[in-house]
This record gives structure tokens, C-alpha cells and sequence, in this order.
């Protein structure tokens, strides 16, 4: 799987210009040009630049006022420019994968020998988590990135405190979206053209507007569809908006359904998201107003009985119980600024040796817990999970640890 990014994106919408030249807009004028033409759009469409341009040469020869053969060779000759640039783009992304593979390398080498020295819980989860980091840049460096995130998954659970990673994790996992994106719509394009060239008109307007879920902003996709709608019936154009509209309606019931189902299960913010979904089809649709409104309040008054719980422990003294509760309001909204600053009150009440205490109690626990999970023990990694919190209420690495757990609990029960 190689890496893809927008350059990519835009050649693929190049096509989509390809295939209305050839349906949409009428070749007229030299036989023999328009058949060295279609030749040459087929090579420049599986990537032959070269060989492309050597045809559309050919047809101007036979033409020399053939436009779409002058507009091509340099469309050609502007991709093999854009080639070059990612070759070296790749190579020097290759060149870094590969040094950082040595350097991990030699960093479990270094960790082995320390384990001999000095087996302790911290060196040995080190070590799982460079193990785990390094097959993950060798999968990297095969291009082979859906592998890799697993990979550094793994690592993050025996090292959750490495923000380099997450940061790498989260380019990588925008560099798949954009492979999937620039995939879907590859084959959307496919099939649009595919159903205009059978004649399946309302069919093809359809597969036009998926292209326009994809990338709205495609101004050929749109020009597409007006084209195609000139040339339906009035029937034919009645029966493709009742499709429409029913297709639109099957949308929303299954969001409203998702919905509902994250509102009885108390993932408020979840269940407003599907809301909003249903709503930016049919903007009008008032019950998916009415839920969203709902859910918004339902997870406000959460936050707020939370946070009020919180307050009352915290005069209380309880500060442990306190904590839980606002470290629970920043689960559900991070960027909390009341539980925040009330997160930093109980840091500096609690003395810092007994901080240091409970941090090294509460990280062994943590490496136990994270071996529960690798071996499928959800149960017990779940109880011990709570009783790290017990001790360190404001354990981050437990609270991700939870987040895996609610995310394994969601697939079974799916």
C-alpha cells in the first residue's frame, strides 16, 4: 500500500475531466485523431505518461488543431513531473523509515541487555514497547501502514506515555483515510461513468452524487449531473427524485436509529453527532432537532451533576473521590475548564512523596493490567484498572486503558 496525499486526489478528479471528454462532449473533426486520442487517454489513465504523450503527438500529426490531444500532453507532462517529485519524496521517507529502524534496533539491543542487568516491570514493558515499535516501522517501510498502527497500538499500551507516537499514529491514520478516500472515489468514478455508457442515466446521476459526497466541491461531477438531467425525461427525473428521497429517508432512519441507541446506552455526544448527521440531510427533519437538543442537554446536566459531585467531596476533603469525579468530566469533554482547574487544585494539595508512591505502585499495576489485556483477560484488567484509580484517581494511562476496554466491549457487542 503505497502512501497517497492530495496530489494523488487531484489525479484521480483529472480522470473524472477524462471521462466527460469522452461521453459528455462529442468528438468531432479527424477520425483517425480522435481513435490516436482515446489510445493515448487510455495510457495516460493507467499511468503511461510517456507512451501518452508519443499518441497524442500521433493524433495531432493528423490533426494539428486537435485540442483535447494539446491539452493532454500537457497534462501528461505536468504528472510525470509530479512522478518525479514523489519518487524522491518517497525514497527520503524510505531513507528516514530505514534509520530509524536501525536506531530501534539498537535501542531493544541496549533494553535486552539491561533486562539481564536489571529485570524490574519498567524494563520489561520498555521492551515490549520497542519490540512492538519496531515491527511497526518494518511494516512502515513495506508500506504496509494498516499493520504498523497495530503495531504501535501495542506499543502505546506498554509505553502510553509517548506522545511521539501518538502524534506519528495519528499522520499515519490520516494518510490511510486519504488512501480510502482516494480509492472510494476512484471506483465512484468508475461506476458513474460505467452507467452513462449503458444508458442507465438516473443510475449514473447517482453515482455522480456519491462523487459529490466524496469531494462536494467537484465542479465536474456537477457538471456531469446537469448534463445527464437535460437529457432525462420528465418521468424519468420524477422517478429518480422519489429514489432520492427514499434513499434519504432509509439514511436517516438508520441515523436516528444509531442515535437513539447511543442516548439509551448514556453516549449523549455520540448520539447528538448522529443527530446532526440526519440533520444536514434533511435540515427540516424535527425530531432529529428535538433529539439532538436533548442529548446536548442530557450530557450538560451530566457534566454538571458531575461536577457538582465533585465540588461537594472536594470541600469535604475527599479528595480522592473528588477526583474521580472530575477526571470523569474530562473523559467525557477534555477541554473541561472548571474539572481542569480543579484537576490542578487536587495535584498541588497532594504531597509529592506520597505522589511518587502511589506513581510507582500505581505503574506496576498498570503493566500487570496491560498484560491482562494482551492476553484477553478483559475482566481482570478491568478490576485491576480500578483499583489503580483507587489509588491514583488521576491515572491517565488507566483512563486509556478504559478507553480500549469500552472500545473491545463495543465489538462484542456488535
Amino acid at each position: 500500500m503505497k502512501p497517497v496525499d492530495g496530489k494523488k486526489i487531484r489525479i484521480l478528479l483529472s480522470a473524472a475531466a477524462v471521462f466527460c471528454v469522452l461521453s459528455v462532449q462529442a468528438l468531432a473533426g479527424n477520425e483517425s485523431a480522435n481513435r490516436l486520442f482515446r489510445e493515448g487517454l487510455d495510457e495516460y489513465l493507467a499511468g503511461n505518461y510517456n507512451s501518452s504523450i508519443s499518441i497524442f503527438i500521433r493524433a495531432l500529426r493528423e490533426d494539428s488543431s486537435h485540442r483535447g490531444a494539446t491539452a493532454f500532453i500537457l497534462k501528461a507532462r505536468h504528472q510525470i513531473e509530479e512522478q518525479q517529485k514523489e519518487a524522491a519524496r518517497a525514497a527520503r521517507e524510505q531513507e528516514r523509515l530505514l534509520r530509524s529502524i536501525k536506531e530501534e534496533r539498537q535501542r531493544e539491543e541496549a533494553l535486552r541487555r539491561r533486562e539481564l542487568e536489571e529485570d524490574t516491570p519498567e524494563v520489561r514493558a520498555t521492551r515490549r514497547a520497542s519490540e512492538h515499535y519496531l515491527r511497526g516501522l518494518e511494516y512502515a517501510a513495506e508500506e504496509n501502514l494498516a499493520k504498523a498502527l497495530r503495531e504501535w497500538d501495542l506499543s502505546l499500551l506498554w509505553e502510553p506515555e509517548n506522545r511521539q507516537l501518538e502524534k506519528r499514529m495519528e499522520e499515519t491514520r490520516r494518510e490511510l483515510d486519504m488512501i480510502a478516500r482516494a480509492n472510494l472515489l476512484e471506483r465512484r468514478i468508475g461506476q458513474a461513468y460505467t452507467f452513462y455508457q449503458d444508458g442507465e442515466l438516473s443510475e449514473a446521476i447517482d453515482g455522480w452524487n456519491e462523487v459529490l459526497k466524496i469531494d462536494p466541491g467537484n465542479s465536474i461531477a456537477a457538471d456531469y449531473i446537469e448534463e445527464i438531467e437535460a437529457q432525462l425525461t420528465r418521468r424519468e427525473r420524477e422517478a429518480r427524485i422519489a429514489r432520492e428521497r427514499e434513499r434519504k429517508q432509509r439514511e436517516i432512519a438508520a441515523l436516528m436509529e444509531k442515535g437513539s441507541g447511543a442516548m439509551d446506552a448514556g453516549s449523549y455526544i455520540k448520539a447528538a453527532g448522529y443527530f446532526d448527521q440526519a440533520l444536514k440531510i434533511d435540515s427540516a427533519n424535527e425530531r432529529a432537532k428535538t433529539l439532538k437538543s436533548r442529548a446536548e442537554k442530557e450530557n450538560t446536566d451530566r457534566l454538571k451533576s458531575l461536577i457538582d459531585e465533585g465540588k461537594k467531596l472536594f470541600d469535604e476533603g475527599d479528595y480522592a473521590q473528588a477526583s474521580l469525579k472530575f477526571h470523569g468530566v474530562l473523559q467525557i469533554d477534555r477541554s473541561n475548564s472548571k474539572a481542569g482547574e480543579y484537576v490542578e487544585k487536587l495535584r498541588k494539595i497532594t504531597s509529592e512523596q506520597e505522589r511518587r508512591e502511589r506513581e510507582v505502585k500505581a505503574r506496576r499495576m498498570y503493566y500487570d493490567a496491560a498484560a491482562l489485556y494482551m492476553n484477553g483477560q478483559y475482566v481482570e484488567c478491568e478490576r485491576l484498572v480500578t483499583e489503580i484509580l483507587e489509588i491514583e484517581p488521576g491515572n491517565e494511562n488507566a483512563y486509556r486503558l478504559l478507553d480500549r476496554l469500552e472500545r473491545v466491549r463495543q465489538l462484542t457487542v456488535r
